[in-house]
Formats: structure tokens, C-alpha cells, sequence
């Protein structure tokens, strides 16, 4: 509110919240700082008597300062680390490199209004197989459609003179600036994130005005009314959403997906206490980043792996997969089998006229070495079905 003093303190605190949330998922990055900067710009006539005051411009000062210390090196690792920079070009544009300018801004402006349509919101939800949700289900139940429209409507009364109805239709209109520069199936539900905040706090707002109004009718309709309301809700939101959740026709859509390897977590986990005796590991690459699931169950030292040795190679794999993305044979005594070259390591290792005590983490059948040993450790799916095997050997 304007007649609220600066506060350098709580200044010091919000811009340390936006330097350390810089440091979550990538979209974020390029979301939240224009985010900011857009709405420092709609609110310029109370900013500007802010910084009429001493303690105005000092609060400016701190806030700015704590975000950039902190957010300090994580810029540096985006102009000296090739990793981040590859992670960012892999991702893939909206437009292909032939299309003239025009068609580029059409293709943005296109994914861009794909954010705010029905079946994203309300029908279909993410098209990817990993992140889709039960079919029928979006990121929002149908009654809430009626309650959002409120409270755009309410923003809209209120947005010459309210700050914080300023600050939220902003927030709705820049929602997917994370996800309309780059290419996918469809509109991706983790990049879009930063949107279901302000979309939570429009249905708010709808729910207020209705129960406002309500309550011109008389206090004792207005209850029944609220009650049948509750009562709609929660039994659309149980008997068809969460049972859509819970049923089986999705755990089984989800089972037949590889880009959940929970199973490798499981491994990893078995191995971190062993880690240390142990010469070299080969684990599968029959899922998806099998790498950063093995850093989870690890709990790997992050000093320990920017000092590792590492394998990067560019996709697509022979059989298509990770096509924009790169792919990690290794790093440290830890080596992931994808193909010829990676296998070749283990071979390698086994003629090197030496003793080495590795452990293999491979799915079932995979290389055949069930044929020479025994898995000493087997991980099972929930089903009780074999989802890897362990083995312990001496080469």
C-alpha cells in the first residue's frame, strides 16, 4: 500500500527469496525477473515516492544488492559453464531456423495463447505421457471457471486503484513466459508453474464475491447455499478427479512409462554406502537421465562432482532417444551403458591385468549376465516384478 514505509530489513529478505528461487527450475529464470520489472513498472507512481525517501532509496538499494550477491553464481554459470549453456540450447525453439521473422513472432504468439485455452486449463492438460494428467483432467476442476472469470472481473474494476490488482494481472498475463519460446507437444505444465499461484488467487477472489453476494440474501441462505456449493465441489473433486488419480487404467499408463525410474533411486541408494570400496559402477541406461537420479540416491557431494572426469555425449542416442539433449556416460568411477562405447568400458576394465571390484546395476536379461553370476541384490517394483539386478564382482 502507498502509505506503508520502506522496511530495508524485509527489502533485504524478498530480495534474497528471489535470488535463491533463481536457482529452481529453469523457467523460473527467465519468468520471475521480468515478472518484477514489469510490475515495478505498472506501480512506477508509488515506487517513485518510494524512492523519494532516504529510507525508500536504501530499501531499493538492499533489495536489489541481496538478490545480485546471491544470484552472483549462478550467472557465472551461465557464461562460463558449457553445461548450462547446452541444457538451455537443447531445449529446442518454438520455430524451426528457416522461418522467416514473421512466422517466428505467429509461432510465439500462437503457444503463447495456447496457455490460456480451455483444454490446457480445464480438458486435456500436459499432452506428455510423463505429465499428463488422467484423461478429462487439466490443471483446473470446470468449477473453477466461473470463479476465475470473477475474479479477472474483479481485477479489472480494481485496477486503477489497487497496486495488488495491478501486481496479479500481471502475474496472469506473463504466466507463460517460461514455456512460449520452446518447443514441445504441447503446453508444458512444469514451465507454466509460475501461473497456477495467480490463477489459485483468482479463484479466491471468485469465492469471496460469491459468498459476498450470497450473503446479501440472508445469513441463513447464504450458509445453505455456501453448504451445497462445498458439497458439489468436493464430491466433483472426489468422485471424478482424484478417483481418475487413484484408478487403475492411469497407475497403469504411468507403470508403462520409463521416465520414472524410481528404480534406479532404489539402486543408487543401495550403493551409497558401498561407493567408497568400490573401483568402478556400470548402471543401465535403459531410462531416462539415469544420471540424475543416481546423484539423488547418492546424495553425491557436490564438490566431488565438478571435480569428476565426465563422458558428455550429444543426442540422439541410435534408437532416437534424447534427441535435444546431451547425454552423461560418466562421471567419476560411475559409467552408464548406452551402447557400444559405454560397454566397451566394461570390457576394458575386465582385461586391464588388474583386480577390480565393481558392482553392474543392469534391468533383467540385459548383457546376459545372469549366465556367470549372481545378482546379490535385486530391486522390485511394488508388483513384485524384478526391475534390476545387482551385481557384486571381481574382475
Amino acid at each position: 500500500r502507498d502509505e506503508r514505509q520502506a522496511r530495508p530489513v524485509f527489502a533485504a529478505l524478498a530480495g534474497a527469496a528471489i535470488g535463491i528461487s533463481c536457482y529452481g527450475y529453469w523457467p523460473i529464470r527467465m519468468f520471475l525477473p521480468l515478472f518484477l520489472i514489469v510490475i515495478v513498472l505498472v506501480n512506477w507512481s508509488a515506487w517513485r515516492r518510494c524512492l523519494n525517501e532516504p529510507k525508500g532509496v536504501w530499501a531499493a538499494c538492499v533489495l536489489v544488492a541481496s538478490a545480485a550477491i546471491i544470484m552472483l553464481p549462478l550467472l557465472w554459470s551461465h557464461l562460463y559453464d558449457p553445461e548450462i549453456a547446452a541444457r538451455g540450447r537443447n531445449v529446442g525453439w518454438v520455430w524451426e531456423e528457416f522461418d522467416s521473422l514473421g512466422l517466428k513472432v505467429g509461432k510465439v504468439l500462437l503457444r503463447y495463447l495456447g496457455h490460456f485455452s480451455p483444454d490446457f486449463l480445464f480438458i486435456t492438460g500436459d499432452l506428455n505421457p510423463a505429465l499428463a494428467p488422467p484423461a478429462g483432467v487439466g490443471l483446473f476442476q470446470w468449477y473453477d471457471l466461473p470463479l476465475i472469470a470473477i475474479g479477472i472481473w474483479t481485477v479489472i474494476q480494481r485496477i486503477k486503484f489497487s497496486i495488488a490488482a495491478r501486481v496479479l494481472l500481471v502475474w496472469i498475463l506473463l504466466y507463460p513466459v517460461g514455456d512460449f519460446l520452446f518447443g514441445y507437444l504441447g503446453m508444458h505444465s512444469l514451465r507454466s508453474l509460475p501461473g497456477l499461484c495467480a490463477f489459485g488467487l483468482l479463484i479466491a477472489i471468485g469465492v469471496q464475491r460469491v459468498g459476498n453476494g450470497l450473503w446479501t440474501f440472508g445469513h441463513s441462505r447464504a450458509r445453505i447455499a455456501v453448504a451445497i456449493i462445498l458439497v458439489v465441489a468436493l464430491a466433483s473433486f472426489n468422485l471424478l478427479t482424484l478417483q481418475s488419480f487413484l484408478g487403475k487404467q492411469f497407475q497403469l499408463q504411468k507403470m508403462s512409462e520409463s521416465i520414472y525410474p524410481s528404480d534406479i533411486l532404489d539402486a543408487a541408494r543401495w550403493l551409497r554406502p558401498r561407493l567408497k570400496d568400490l573401483d568402478a559402477v556400470f548402471i543401465t541406461g535403459q531410462a531416462i537421465h539415469p544420471y540424475i537420479m543416481t546423484l539423488v540416491g547418492l546424495e553425491y557431494d557436490p564438490h566431488q562432482w565438478f571435480r569428476d572426469i565426465k563422458e558428455i555425449v550429444p543426442g540422439p542416442l541410435p534408437d532416437g532417444r534424447h534427441k535435444f539433449e546431451d547425454i552423461y556416460q560418466r562421471f567419476g568411477k560411475i559409467y552408464f551403458l548406452y551402447g557400444e562405447s559405454t560397454v566397451a568400458a566394461l570390457k576394458e576394465l575386465s582385461q586391464n591385468g588388474r583386480p577390480d571390484h565393481v558392482v553392474v546395476i543392469l534391468r533383467p536379461g540385459e548383457l546376459g549376465l545372469e549366465r556367470y553370476a549372481t545378482p546379490v541384490e535385486e530391486i522390485r517394483s511394488p508388483a513384485g516384478e524384478v526391475k534390476l539386478s545387482i551385481f557384486d564382482l571381481k574382475l
